[in-house]
């Protein structure tokens, strides 16, 4: 057993080698991270090239006492005296992965546990002290199989260029995964996805040309004459529109803005038809998108409170990160609240508290959401806490809280216990954690994104 995880050691190092510097690793950026870090290279040395050595060596061990060169008590000291320091060295780079870097790499933590096992299975079988009596041959033996794979993987890496390097400074690299740990990491992850959605959004394009080009019509002909005619926009949705809107647009009558919102009516509408049928021909072209996926962001559950609305098991989970000061938060939600109802067996929506440091009223306005949270009325609290933005510095939770019928003197206590603190406290730490530095913030399917997310956003991920 012990050789065939020597063997499996050999080939795990010779392809992390094989991938060490510019080519990308078979798993994904988060591999590729720990691959290109500082800590993949000692003195310029791959510590793929290390590992190679160290396995060789230990076959050449394991070679010796097959063939009686070795006592089995030499064989053991001689194995441990390899393993010993690499085993710990196993222990320190994955430790670095997880606290350093905060990648992956399964191919360097294969390599380590590979390591840490053979340790363990060596050293509780031996119960001798460690004194190595070789023999020259031997020695020089293993002096050949440690710098023969360092020689060779200075040769092929000396003139090959580093992936992930940004730029060099004063001689020193400046690499991505420094960069994916700074304050831009959370923008980084957005432009990720966003062009993950543009590529998607091209190839839906091309499906559609296709299609058109069946029908002998341009793109737009196609469009205009197979998908989206005899669109009617009723006076009654235009007017319920107005209503829904109206204070968004003060001082202005219905008849004052009747044209625009025919228009954009006309637009969700024609775009509602257009995703249905890109649905259907994505289907029967069978298309499959092969796009590499962007980095995934995971969200730790507050353990005090969770308010949802939707299914856990939906193919979309969407969790936000706002504040009850943001405007932009507000005009997000917004556009959130149709989309949640047009797909509400589809997508679970999660909602988080971030309170910007310079926002004076959004700690104690989303301290009290918990606390109608405890009655039920947590989103009913958010609606409420968004249509008074503007007078969260002259009004109280408390005033909220009685417009939505809640008991006073449980909401009271509550906002003066530690519960409700502490579920915010959580909120922002998990922010924090993740980067995140401007609201609102939506982690949809682990992808994140800064701003808003759309309706073609959604589609793309169903």
């Amino acid at each position: 057993m012990s050789l065939f995880i020597k063997l499996l050691g050999l080939v795990n190092a010779g392809y992390l080698l094989s991938i060490h510097g510019s080519k990308a690793c078979a798993v994904g950026q988060s591999c590729s991270e720990v691959l290109s870090s500082v800590y993949s290279s000692f003195f310029g040395i791959p510590l793929a090239a290390v590992g190679i050595s160290v396995y060789l060596v230990l076959l050449a061990l394991e070679l010796f006492h097959r063939t009686d060169q070795l006592t089995t008590k030499l064989y053991q000291k001689a194995t441990l005296a390899v393993l010993t320091p690499s085993a710990a060295v196993g222990i320190v780079l994955m430790i670095i992965q997880w606290t350093q870097l905060q990648a992956f790499c399964p191919f360097c933590f294969l390599n380590s546990i590979l390591l840490i096992g053979l340790f363990y299975a060596y050293y509780r079988t031996y119960d001798g002290q460690f004194s190595l009596e070789l023999t020259v041959s031997q020695w020089v033996s293993m002096a050949l199989l440690v710098a023969l794979p360092i020689s060779v993987s200075k040769a092929i890496h000396v003139k090959q260029p580093v992936n992930h390097v940004l730029a060099t400074i004063g001689g020193e690299d400046v690499t991505l995964g420094q960069f994916k740990r700074s304050d831009f990491k959370t923008k980084y992850l957005d432009l990720q996805s966003k062009m993950n959605q543009l590529k998607k959004q091209f190839v839906n394009q091309k499906v559609l040309e296709i299609e058109a080009k069946k029908h002998d019509l341009s793109l737009n002909n196609y469009i205009q004459t197979k998908v989206i005619q005899n669109i009617a926009i009723s006076e009654q949705e235009m007017r319920d529109f107005y209503e829904e809107k109206k204070e968004d647009v003060p001082g202005k009558t219905f008849e004052q803005v009747r044209s625009p919102i025919r228009n954009y009516l006309t637009r969700k509408k024609e775009d509602a038809v257009i995703q249905a049928h890109m649905k259907t021909l994505v289907k029967a072209y069978n298309v499959e998108y092969k796009m590499e996926a962007p980095e995934k962001v995971v969200v730790r559950k507050n353990s005090i409170h969770t308010h949802s609305i939707g299914p856990k098991n939906a193919p979309v989970k969407i969790i936000e990160f706002a504040d009850m000061q943001c405007s932009h938060c507000k005009h997000a939600y917004a556009e959130l609240k149709p989309l949640l109802n047009k797909y509400q067996d589809k997508i679970y929506f999660e909602y988080r508290h971030y309170p910007l440091p310079g926002n004076r009223f959004s700690k104690t306005f989303a301290k009290a959401s918990y606390c109608a949270g405890e009655d039920d009325k947590f989103f009913e609290f958010v609606d409420l806490a968004f249509a008074n933005q503007k007078k969260l510095g002259e009004i109280k939770p408390e005033d909220l809280a009685k417009k939505l019928g809640l008991d006073a003197s449980a909401f009271d206590a509550c906002m003066i216990g530690h519960r409700a603190q502490k579920a915010l406290e959580q909120d922002i730490k998990e922010a924090e954690r993740i980067g995140i530095q401007s609201t609102p913030t939506f982690i949809m399917n682990g992808q994140l994104f800064i701003g808003s997310i759309s309706e073609d956003d959604i589609e793309l991920m169903l």
